[in-house]
């Protein structure tokens, strides 16, 4: 049995970041390769800021003084990227010094994004 849903073969930008995320977690190597931490620790730091992450505040770009939650709804498209594929797309950019062009393509979505 395939671990991808057939849902994710639907949307490509779906389905690379599920294999990227798989093919980042499947070894202390290559996790610490792509983030700089090993297996442990990164589902250490994970479920440290899971919760705050939960409750993290986006500023809002039409009006900088607004700021918006992630819980809240937001007009246009809803966040692509799961808390933890957030962290891991940070934590990659700051070890790997990937462009956003390039981690856009790995993941599956826009540069701005």
């Amino acid at each position: 049995m395939s671990p991808y849903s057939d849902g994710c073969f639907k949307d490509r930008g779906e389905f690379k970041r599920q294999f990227i995320m798989d093919d980042i977690f499947k070894s202390n190597k290559t996790c610490k390769f792509y983030t700089g931490l090993s297996l442990a620790m990164f589902t250490w730091l994970f479920s440290f800021l899971q919760d705050k992450a939960r409750n993290m505040v986006y500023w809002n770009s039409v009006n900088t003084n607004e700021r918006e939650s992630s819980e809240t709804l937001k007009p246009g498209p809803k966040r692509m990227l799961t808390i933890k594929e957030e962290l891991a797309i940070t934590l990659i950019r700051l070890r790997r010094g990937f462009d956003t062009k390039s981690l856009g393509n790995m993941f599956g979505m826009s540069e701005s994004s």
